[in-house]
């Protein structure tokens, strides 16, 4: 992703921040050394939000109401959430199957957040995090499929090793599971041709829109 990647995991009723790597190389960057170990903000953060979306509406709104909605220090102004606001922004956030959030934990940062696959509520999260204007619509269009991969790699790596097989070959068994396997392998090829696809637009954005405002100009001489 070229941005920072965090994982968060569930304590309780909080999300913790436990694990980061930084992609950026160069330029601006957002560090958050700071934020390792603290409780993730459930209605300003892209993390809180995939993971209270996994829950029951009433509950997560309940856990929102209980932590105040209180904008983080550094949030830009008029970010300030209702409880209206704060349902709505859950709703987008199941239909679309991550959460983003722009300027209402930063001013000047966005991230987008994917929770970890669950058939309950999620175990925790992964998210990437960078200066928003590097981290534009396009390319966090990109980031929520490199997310999802990752979700998914994730998945089949801790089910291999929460299996209890009798012996080593009942392991290495159930660790390359066939239909398993067959249905992940098929997920992420589609993920990595959706992420080509994404890349291609971000790259060509640009460029249409250098045309589309030559010919505007053209048409008002």
């Amino acid at each position: 992703s070229g941005e920072l990647v965090r994982l968060s995991a569930t304590d309780g009723k909080r999300l913790i921040w436990v694990a980061f790597a930084q992609g950026a190389k160069s330029g601006l960057r957002y560090d958050p050394a700071r934020e390792q170990g603290v409780e993730a903000s459930l209605a300003y953060s892209a993390s809180g939000r995939a993971w209270a979306a996994t829950l029951a509406d009433d509950h997560a709104l309940a856990l929102i109401a209980a932590r105040d909605l209180t904008p983080p220090d550094g949030a830009a102004a008029g970010e300030r959430l209702s409880m209206e606001r704060a349902s709505a922004i859950l709703a987008r956030t199941r239909a679309a199957g991550h959460a983003e959030a722009v300027d209402c934990f930063l001013a000047g940062m966005a991230a987008i957040a994917v929770a970890l696959p669950s058939a309950g509520p999620a175990p925790g999260c992964l998210s990437i995090a960078g200066p928003a204007a590097r981290l534009t619509p396009a390319r966090r269009a990109v980031g929520v499929l490199i997310l999802a991969v990752l979700a998914l790699a994730l998945l089949a790596s801790s089910a291999a090793a929460s299996a209890p097989p009798a012996s080593e070959t009942a392991r290495a068994q159930a660790a390359v599971n066939p239909a398993r396997c067959a249905t992940l392998t098929t997920r992420a090829r589609a993920l990595a041709r959706a992420i080509t696809r994404q890349r291609r637009i971000a790259a060509t954005a640009p460029r249409r829109e250098a045309r589309r405002a030559a010919a505007r100009s053209v048409k008002r001489l």
